[in-house]
């Protein structure tokens, strides 16, 4: 476990930490990097995302903010490690019934970002009842064929929050 104390600082709408390049150096991996760890003495899931300049950030989300009750321009302890347990949850089988219909959807659904697909699967599996879990299914095979890789995440949930009220 590696550890170190820094200095929350937001980005946008995101809070977030840069880990030392010692330490990413040390866990010898390169691009995004998920580890598991404490923020204080609270226990996460993250994933290290690479910048500019060799350096890597951690997003520290609103729930484990206000566990360690700590915000911007304060100092936290961080002890992270390599994580290798898989991110990914099951595709459902209609999800990747409908998804197969078409030639390259499902491929082109399974080249997503992790974090994306699972805010997609998340999206269908809220569905209470079959009529309008299809009518989600369909919403994100349409969105995953009208889908253009954008780094702004702000589209990416804005979309995901269109979907839910269309």
């Amino acid at each position: 476990m590696y550890s170190f104390s820094t200095t929350i600082f937001k980005e946008g709408i995101n809070y977030l930490v840069e880990v030392p390049v010692k330490i990413i150096i040390e866990l010898d991996k390169t691009g995004y990097i998920p580890v598991r760890g404490f923020a204080n003495t609270i226990a996460f899931r993250g994933t290290c995302v690479p910048r500019k300049g060799n350096r890597h950030a951690l997003f520290l989300n609103s729930a484990i903010r206000n566990r360690i009750r700590k915000t911007e321009h304060d100092i936290v302890r961080i002890d992270i490690e390599y994580d290798p347990e898989s991110r990914d949850i099951p595709v459902p089988e209609d999800l990747e019934m409908m998804l197969s219909e078409e030639t390259g959807l499902y491929e082109k659904f399974l080249a997503l970002t992790p974090a994306y697909r699972r805010e997609l699967i998340n999206y269908v599996l809220m569905a209470k009842r079959p009529e309008t879990r299809l009518k989600y299914i369909r919403k994100v095979a349409d969105h995953t064929r009208n889908y253009k890789k954008n780094n702004n995440c702000d589209i990416y949930i804005n979309n995901i929050e269109t979907m839910k009220y269309e």
